[in-house]
This record gives C-alpha cells, structure tokens and sequence, in this order.
C-alpha cells in the first residue's frame, strides 16, 4: 500500500512539473520581449544545402513536321518511239506551171492516125484593131462565147489577164505589157487559166464549168484531136501563121530569174482535124476566115517548143 501510494504521488508530482513547464515555454513564446533572436551567421548553414536549382533546359519548339504525301509511284512510262513523220509525197501535176521549153532546132515527125474529119461549129473573133497583142484575150472571148457565156475581147485582155512590166516580168505569172499596143508581149496558159476562173466567178457560175490547164509534155497532135472528140475546142499556144520562131528576147522579171521570150508567139483555138489530110482546123484571132487549116506535123513543131500548152473549158 505504501509502495503504491509512493508511485501515485511521484505521477502526481511529475504531472505538475510537466504544467510548470508548459506555462514557462507559453509565456515566453506569447512575450515577443522575451523572446531571443538568434542572427543567422553568413556562412552557409551545415547541413542546410544550397539547392542549385536544375538547369532545365530551354525548351526548343518542335516543329511538327509537315506531313508530305508519300509519293504515289507514278509507272515510268514506257518510251515510246517518236514515230518518224513520213512526209505526204507531193504529186506533181502533168500541167505544170513553168514547164522547161525545149530547144528552138529540136523537131518532130509527129503526125495525124487514122483517118475521119471533124469540125466543131465555133464562131471565130478577130482581135485586131483592137488587140494586135492580144491574142490570149480573143481565143478567151471565142470559147466562152461559143458556151454561151458573154465575154467581151477587149475587156476580158485588160481586166481579167494580169500584166506586169513590159519586159520585166514572167509570162507564166503576167502579161508583159499592154496587149492594144506594140509594148505587149504575151503569156502562157496557166495565166490565162487563172483569169478565166476568177471571170466566171465574177459572174456566179463558177460552179457550172470546169476550166483546166491540159498542158503535158507527153501529149501528141493524136490526143488533141482525142479532146475534140469529146466536142469542145481546145486553146493553144503555137506560132503566128505557123511560122517558125524569128528571135528570142532575155530579160529578167521582178524575182531576177532570166526570162526567155520566144517571138511569134500566137494563142488559138483548135476546133477540128483532117486525119486524111493531116491537117488541123483552127478559130485563129489574126484571120477572118471561121476555120483556117495549118500542116498538123509542121504545126505541131510549133506547139512542142512553146511546152505543148492546152487548156479547156467545158460545162461540169
């Protein structure tokens, strides 16, 4: 009993210490006068370390990349070959524009086959007064009259057939010169051709012809009258009164390319045939008679050295 009262007074006695100190430590911390202030030395508190902030590193941007399409694999295409442009072949008409004349002492023996005659019914124009130099005009006016198409000489000469200097340009292009007086010349076929169609042009029958430089050089006298046949007459080009060429004249045209002018150059018309006679019936602009009758062989020499030159007309 006594042992237990000695321990129960010993708690009671360290209970009451212990509120004695807790009263002393409250006063003090209540009481700012009481309180002591400890100044912090300058050296850096032990065991306090600094803590060196971590270098975090700057942040670089990431630039999102831009998504590229993968490519889709395009096939390489095959090679295929240039095909070689093969050039359309030009086709050289039998009438061409500027056939090469044979020499001047060249001749044929070229005679009419067969026999028969035949003479188409065309009325014959003179060119002169008018157009001494004219004859391209006349034989113009002579087959177009006997299609029933009007055509007057004169008119058709000067305003239809293009001219050109007097001795200075190409008569297979122009008439050189003016066909009413002596500056005039002549021209070939494919002159008097173009002419001719822009003439009917002019008049809206265009459509109602057919107008065609025949000019070969492998034609004969025989296929003239062949074209007779067929009943429309036929313009040629030959010599005047089937004489032989006199002269021939050298000039340049506008180009520089030399021209030779072969003198007594005549355009006719060929209207018919003996083949019993050899003979060649013609409207000739420089004779009054309807028909006049010229040696088919000597006349054909004549024709050859002027390009065997014909040109037609007829209705479609």
């Amino acid at each position: 009993m006594k042992k237990m009262m000695i321990v129960l007074f010993s708690a009671i006695l360290v209970v009451l210490v212990g509120c004695t100190i807790k009263i002393e430590m409250s006063s003090r911390i209540d009481s700012p006068t009481n309180v002591a202030i400890k100044v912090a030395p300058t050296s850096t508190p032990t065991n306090i370390p600094t803590s060196t902030p971590t270098n975090t590193p700057t942040s670089t941007p990431t630039t999102t990349p831009t998504n590229t399409p993968t490519p889709t694999n395009t096939p390489t295409p095959t090679n295929t070959p240039t095909p070689t442009n093969t050039p359309t072949p030009t086709i050289t008409p039998t009438n061409t524009p500027f056939p090469t004349f044979i020499p001047l002492n060249a001749t044929v023996t070229e005679v009419l086959e067969g026999s028969g005659k035949k003479v188409l019914n065309v009325k014959n124009i003179q060119q002169m007064p008018d157009l001494p130099n004219g004859c391209e005009g006349t034989s113009v006016a002579i087959v177009l009259n006997n299609l029933g198409v009007y055509c007057e000489k004169v008119d058709f000469a000067v305003n239809w057939i293009k001219r050109g200097k007097s001795r200075g340009c190409n008569p297979w292009v122009e008439y050189p010169g003016d066909p009413r007086d002596n500056t005039g010349y002549g021209c070939y076929m494919p002159v008097v051709v173009d002419a001719i169609e822009r003439y009917l042009t002019a008049k809206g029958i265009e459509d109602n012809y057919v107008v065609e430089d025949l000019t070969n050089p492998n034609y004969t006298i025989n296929d003239l009258c062949n074209f007779i046949d067929e009943g429309y007459p036929l313009m040629v080009v030959s010599t005047l009164d089937n004489r032989d060429v006199q002269r021939c004249y050298i000039w340049k045209d506008a180009e520089g390319n030399d021209i030779e002018w072969r003198n007594n150059m005549h355009f006719l018309v060929l209207v018919g045939y003996d083949k019993d006679n050899n003979k060649l019936a013609f409207a000739d602009p420089m004779k009054p008679a309807e028909v006049t009758w010229y040696d088919a062989t000597i006349w054909s020499n004549h024709w050859q050295i002027r390009a065997r030159q014909v040109g037609r007309v007829m209705p479609k």
